[in-house]
């Protein structure tokens, strides 16, 4: 496939595993390249504009009928763990969560809000045969469904889905982009939060990394991170559900549930 470029440039894949990115270089100048992608969101335009992600240079409509971008090619690395840290990636899943223009772009394509709910009844729906048989999974789901977690919808901002720290790229130049965004949704921005938290900051820097991101660690947002800390372990727990992975998610929820001094 040339994706409508001259024969100056040539197409290599950019892995990943659903096949539709590509990186395009130059046979005149090597050094020049673009990121290339099959049918991505119209979204990205908006990400684009919010210089949230690297700069869309052009979309063409394939005579397939493939909608193909092209945006600036961009030299850098993804963030390690202790890298995800910094106060930059607070501060620009702030950006992410407060803008107007992406809200109002990916309610505009039909992005769906999705409640607590809503998540729950997906994950509980789709239990693999492995994950029923197992206690730690089913406990973590009672406990779900006893602490229903309530976030009024009007308090809903576009989240990323999928903070993981591969999907922060910084650049040589200093820019700090998120990337990957087909997960995104419309959604409590806790959901985001957590990931970040649980993940990658040491709990004694919680307090230290929201402040850079504009919020405050009280009672109601740990509430809220909990909930979704246990759903998002009993999901990792449902998806691999080895012995060790369920002990693994046995151990976070129950640190967890002692950091933050919640009781059941």
């Amino acid at each position: 496939m040339t994706f409508g470029l001259s024969q100056d440039w040539e197409i290599e894949s950019a892995g990943g595993s659903t096949g539709n990115a590509f990186i395009g270089i130059s046979t005149q100048h090597d050094t020049k390249k673009i990121f290339l992608k099959r049918n991505t969101s119209p979204f990205l335009a908006a990400l684009s504009a919010e210089e949230i992600t690297p700069k869309l240079l052009w979309t063409k409509r394939m005579p397939s009928g493939d909608v193909i971008t092209a945006q600036q090619w961009v030299d850098g690395w993804t963030l390690t763990k202790g890298e995800v840290q910094n106060q930059r990636t607070a501060q620009l899943l702030a950006k992410v969560h407060s803008s107007n223009l992406l809200k109002s772009m990916l309610e505009k394509i039909g992005g769906s809000f999705v409640t607590p709910d809503q998540m729950l009844q997906q994950l509980s729906a789709g239990l693999p045969t492995k994950a029923k048989q197992s206690a730690a999974i089913a406990t973590g789901l009672r406990w779900l469904e006893n602490h229903t977690l309530q976030v009024p919808i009007s308090s809903y901002r576009v989240c990323h889905g999928d903070l993981n720290k591969k999907n922060w790229l910084q650049t040589r130049s200093g820019n700090l982009f998120l990337v990957d965004w087909d997960q995104a949704m419309l959604t409590d921005p806790a959901y985001d939060l957590t990931t970040v938290l649980l993940n990658y900051i040491p709990f004694g820097k919680w307090s230290w990394w929201l402040s850079a991101y504009g919020l405050t660690l009280d009672e109601v947002l740990l509430q809220r991170i909990q909930w979704f800390a246990i759903l998002q372990q009993v999901a990792q727990g449902c998806a691999q559900s080895t012995a060790k992975d369920v002990a693994a998610m046995q151990q976070t929820i129950a640190s967890l549930t002692k950091m933050i001094n919640v009781n059941d």
